[in-house]
Formats: C-alpha cells, structure tokens, sequence
C-alpha cells in the first residue's frame, strides 16, 4: 500500500512539474535572456583576449541613433551582437520586408521587421561610422533556444540568425576563416574610436 501510495504521489508531482515547468521557465527566460547573452558575449571575450563593449550607442555624422548590444572585436571580424528575445513563433520568407510573430500563449499574430534586412542596414552604418570594409563586419542575432524559427536558408556570410545555445560555436567557426587578421594596431583603433563614441 504504501509503494502504491508513494508512486501516485510520484506520479502527481511529475505531472505539476510538466505543466508548470515550461511557464517557470519562459518567466525565466524573459527576465534573464539579455544578461544570458551578455555573459555569453564576456566568456567568450575573455577566454580569447578580444575586446568587447555593450550597450553600445552611437550618434552617426548624419544623427542618427546606432543602437547595438554588444560588440566584438575579434581577429578576423568585428562582430555586432543584437539579442533578440523572441520567444513564440516566427514565419515568413527571407524576401518579405517583414515577418509574423506569435508569442507563445498568444492566439494574436503581429509583424516584426525582416532580421536579415535590418542587419545589413546596421552593418551598413557600422562600416561608414568607423571606416571599415563591410566584409570584415558580421551581424549576429542570438535568439532563444525555445524560438520556434520556421525561416530557412536565412544566413549569410556577413549575417547569421542563430540560437544562443550555438553563439560559441558560430563566432569560432567564423573566425576560423582562411583570411588574414587584422593588424593589431589597426583593430586596437576600431575599438579605442567606438568606445569613445559611446553614449554620445
């Protein structure tokens, strides 16, 4: 009796987990997803010597407004980092200007801009604010693992959409391109002139 007991109990607290887990953990991931990947962003600085700035925002020589979370300067590229905490479903083609989103426990449908697009325009602004070839800037966007991203063939060689569980490997992978680095010096200036632009 008392093994039956104890494995209806067992059972019942299995249950309550299953159901109340997911909402436990998307409460979670909405709260802490930015600092998930600005921690992420530090490890992997730190671990490979390269510079690194967050929250980073810029006024251009036209006066617009450059917002980008966090910056990498590593030795091949210098990556922006966009965190993009979309967690429900995303759909749509890699050509249409925008993309529908519906957050999870959300029957309602909304529009997000195209992430593809809207990196290239900040890489765009990135190259003509500091004077660097667009080729050797990568936009990354960090999506939550749970995304359900249902786009195919969205990344480039320049802009990737990936899910934060793959952010170490995907800057490792890239900058293990067969290109030189750049020169020390050179990407020391890139990094001393984005800083001091900071928040101004």
């Amino acid at each position: 009796m008392f093994w039956f007991i104890f494995l209806i109990v067992l059972f019942l607290l299995a249950l309550a987990f299953f159901l109340i887990y997911p909402k436990v953990r998307k409460n979670y991931l909405e709260k802490n997803f930015i600092g998930i990947c600005k921690n992420k962003v530090s490890k992997l600085s730190k671990k490979n010597n390269f510079n690194y700035l967050t929250n980073v925002n810029i006024v251009d020589f036209q006066y617009k407004r450059l917002n980008i979370d966090q910056i990498i300067f590593g030795y091949k590229y210098i990556y922006l980092v966009t965190n993009n905490l979309l967690c429900g479903e995303v759909k749509g083609k890699i050509n249409d200007h925008s993309w529908t989103f519906k957050k999870y426990g959300n029957k309602d449908k909304t529009y997000i801009d195209n992430i593809i697009e809207s990196a290239d325009d900040k890489i765009n602004e990135f190259s003509n604010l500091i004077g660097i070839n667009k080729d050797f800037i990568v936009s990354i966007c960090v999506i939550p693992n749970e995304c359900d991203f249902l786009i195919n063939n969205v990344n480039k060689d320049n802009s990737v959409i990936i899910r934060s569980k793959s952010f170490y490997k995907m800057i490792n992978k890239i900058e293990s391109r067969n290109i030189d680095p750049f020169n020390k010096e050179q990407l020391n200036s890139y990094y001393e002139m984005v800083k001091s632009r900071n928040g101004k």
